[in-house]
């Protein structure tokens, strides 16, 4: 997967980048790696932003949390993130079986 990160209203560290880094592995087993994922850190004070965006088979993808702590911001949008790739998952599979059991007409 591609990893896009853009930070607003703070300068960029390694620390930071590497906390999105490791926290977006858990979205490896959902997406596959030629898609590009967005992430926006923004810091105005209070309040710290992350926002998580990414088109994946038609779908648009979008996680934004805010709180007043960096990290949980982050923790809170992939696992978002995380809830929507797994619910859009299981639908599939529910209308793929719908579509199973439907007997032809004679």
């Amino acid at each position: 997967m591609n990893l896009n990160i853009r930070f607003k209203g703070f300068d960029s560290s390694e620390q930071m980048k590497n906390y999105v880094e490791e926290k977006v592995e858990k979205l490896n087993k959902f997406i596959p790696p030629t898609v590009t994922l967005t992430v926006a850190l923004t810091d105005e004070e209070p309040r710290k932003t992350a926002e998580f965006t990414f088109h994946h088979q038609g779908i648009n993808y979008v996680a934004k949390q805010t709180c007043e702590n960096m990290f949980q911001s982050i923790d809170d949008s992939v696992d978002k993130l995380v809830r929507q790739l797994e619910k859009n998952k299981s639908k599939k599979i529910n209308r793929s079986d719908s579509i199973k059991n439907i007997e032809p007409e004679l």
